[in-house]
């Protein structure tokens, strides 16, 4: 089943960049963008300075080195030097032993496909998505991508628990709420927004946080958006209302991803009652929106006596 198709941008052509000669500006454009959002991704902010480096607050990283190896290699490979690159930096300046002082536990969604070596211990909260440790320190993110890692504060089972008790200290997420179809409460889709890089990591307390807004164990389950680390959708299976809310979370998972700051997925996803999850909505190539509708989430249209159609 198709919802809508979105029209694909195309990559310009360009001369070669004066800055990073190994490529072309287009080229040198789309690498320094690359960089910018792995540096994002683990908490620091980066400006692109006009002279082929990126500036931080405390620091300033050239692309020159980066750009030459990028330069031999097809664009398709070139996320994964960059995310390489940028580790390779923060272990740099990450060298101190008590690393865990001066930083509190908390976690972060990653999508598995982001992540060349996903830690054996990271569950997947939806399917695909990683629930990773991750260390917030005054200037950076640190996730913690190894189950060694985790041996500072405990290993996995002790970690999990910390990150979740630090979770709920933090302020609550701004909530909002839109409906698909005016003036239909069954079209409601719930808007979760944090100021904090662990906005859709609330995901791990869900039940709590909807428990906030009076929503107590839904018997039909819900639907998940994350499209950024700030940003936790979810509808409510009732009824009649699903499609056009189904919709409207489709339009805000591509509006806050595509080129939003911490993207994760803009895809939704159907969580059932006893917390089994699956997805629903796979953005193409040709980036038309499909949705498939199978287990858990077709017997609980079956139950609703509901069809979306084709």
């Amino acid at each position: 089943m198709s919802l809508f198709r979105r029209d694909r941008p195309t990559d310009p052509d360009g001369p070669a960049d004066p800055h990073l000669p190994p490529l072309s500006a287009a080229d040198a454009d789309h690498l320094t963008d690359l960089a910018r959002r792995e540096f994002d991704a683990v908490g620091i902010q980066v400006e692109p300075d006009g002279q082929g480096a990126l500036v931080a607050e405390h620091a300033t990283y050239g692309l020159g080195n980066l750009a030459a190896l990028a330069g031999g290699l097809p664009r398709r490979r070139w996320r994964k030097l960059v995310r390489a690159h940028v580790q390779t930096i923060l272990d740099a300046e990450d060298d101190s032993s008590d690393d865990s002082e001066d930083g509190i536990l908390y976690f972060k969604l990653r999508p598995l496909d982001h992540i060349d070596t996903p830690p054996r211990y990271a569950p997947e909260v939806l399917p695909g998505i990683l629930l990773v440790s991750a260390v917030d320190h005054p200037t950076h993110v640190r996730e913690l991508l190894s189950d060694d890692h985790l041996d500072e504060y405990g290993g996995w089972d002790e970690a999990y628990r910390t990150g979740l008790a630090n979770l709920r200290e933090l302020p609550d997420p701004e909530h909002t709420s839109m409906q698909g179809i005016r003036n239909d409460p069954a079209t409601e889709v719930h808007l979760f927004a944090t100021d904090d890089f662990f906005g859709a990591s609330r995901i791990a307390i869900l039940p709590e946080l909807l428990g906030s807004i009076g929503i107590e164990r839904p018997s039909h389950g819900v639907l998940i958006g994350i499209p950024n680390r700030h940003l936790l959708t979810v509808h409510v299976v009732s009824g009649d209302g699903l499609l056009a809310a189904l919709r409207t979370m489709i339009k805000i998972g591509h509006a806050e991803h595509d080129g939003r700051e911490g993207a994760i997925t803009p895809e939704v996803f159907y969580r059932a009652a006893d917390g089994e999850t699956q997805q629903l909505t796979w953005t193409t190539d040709e980036q038309s929106v499909q949705l498939r509708v199978s287990g858990r989430f077709a017997e609980v249209l079956d139950e609703l006596d509901l069809a979306l159609g084709e």
